[in-house]
């Protein structure tokens, strides 16, 4: 895929059959898959049968809200009455303050992102929503994390979308599509990414783990040997993993989305840049915040234990070889960073 091709993907359509020839490229031809790609249409059906709804309310005069307030909700998970008097995933909302939603690269600072936010002041809704579902992690305590993953619930985006109530925000991996952002319209936005390479040996640390990185088989697993498991790992899954970035990456160029680098979060640019950050996602939320407060926000960000935290920072030395450079390579990894704006390794 082009560079041109990518920043003009927020102005192409995005229509039902890309997000299943989606599927269909990441899936492993399994019976458990297969399934999951039967579910996955089906939801997708419901997110088209949802907008349709919303189209002949609008053509009666009924507002999302007043509809939001009718409907019966069709979810196999707790959903509370908000401070609005509104269906959430929270309790407590806080009127008048907008609503947040992250986009990001998995394994490329998401829980960092949810950290920062949370200490400027909005609520997190503790849920990852995707097009066709929501991973409800809000009762779910680290170590859960290792054993069962997230606990998906089939939901439409048309739905999930609205469950996230003013002063509160969600976390998503969504594609970059006019059909997606549609939904976030009045919504502040955040995207996050992360220099590729460090993405990739981040990705297989966590899918190492118990309970995760089984798509494939364990016996990549079971290489002792860190670089050559490196290697068993990208052969496995750069191809799928690629896929999916491209789908993400053209967040970067919606110019009503605030893009951060984990990088750039971590200090990794310097303090100014990282206090620069800070105090630019305050301003998106509608919060003006000096410098003290832009330092404790971020020194409390970077102290807190993610969900998802591996146990350190990634050291790409130990683990890259040049066979996964030139796996890399094959799939477009260089290209795709430097659209994320990270300049290209000599």
């Amino acid at each position: 895929m082009t560079l041109e091709r990518m920043s003009a993907r927020e102005f192409s359509p995005h229509p039902l059959w890309l997000q299943i020839k989606r599927q269909l490229k990441n899936l492993a031809l399994t019976l458990p898959g297969l399934r999951a790609f039967i579910l996955v249409s089906r939801i997708h059906l419901d997110n088209a049968v949802c907008e349709l709804g919303k189209i002949i309310n609008s053509l009666r005069g009924i507002t999302p809200t007043q509809a939001l307030r009718k409907r019966a909700l069709p979810i196999q998970a707790q959903i509370y009455t908000a401070t609005d008097g509104l269906p959430s995933f929270q309790v407590q909302s806080q009127p008048g303050k907008p609503r947040g939603v992250v986009y990001s690269i998995p394994k490329s600072g998401t829980h960092l992102m949810h950290a920062v936010l949370a200490e400027l002041g909005l609520i997190p809704c503790n849920v990852f929503i995707n097009e066709s579902a929501f991973d409800d992690q809000r009762f779910l305590k680290d170590q859960d994390m290792v054993l069962d993953q997230r606990r998906k619930i089939p939901c439409p985006l048309a739905l999930s979308s609205e469950l996230v109530r003013p002063g509160q925000f969600a976390l998503s991996h969504l594609i970059c599509a006019p059909s997606v952002q549609a939904h976030f319209k009045d919504y502040r936005q955040f995207f996050i990414c992360r220099e590729l390479r460090q993405m990739y040996v981040s990705n297989m640390r966590w899918r190492m783990k118990e309970g995760h990185g089984d798509e494939f088989g364990l016996a990549w697993k079971s290489e002792p040997d860190d670089k050559r498991r490196m290697e068993k790992f990208m052969e496995l899954y750069a191809q799928a993993i690629t896929n999916t970035n491209r789908e993400i990456a053209p967040w970067k160029s919606v110019s009503s989305v605030l893009h951060a680098k984990f990088e750039t979060l971590c200090g990794d640019e310097g303090s100014d840049a990282q206090r620069a950050l800070i105090k630019a996602m305050a301003a998106h939320i509608g919060m003006a915040i000096d410098d003290t407060k832009a330092i404790d926000v971020i020194g409390k960000a970077l102290g807190s234990h993610t969900k998802t935290w591996s146990g350190g920072r990634s050291h790409l030395d130990r683990y890259w070889t040049d066979k996964c450079e030139e796996i890399f390579r094959r799939h477009g990894g260089p290209e795709l960073n430097g659209f994320l704006g990270y300049p290209e390794r000599p």
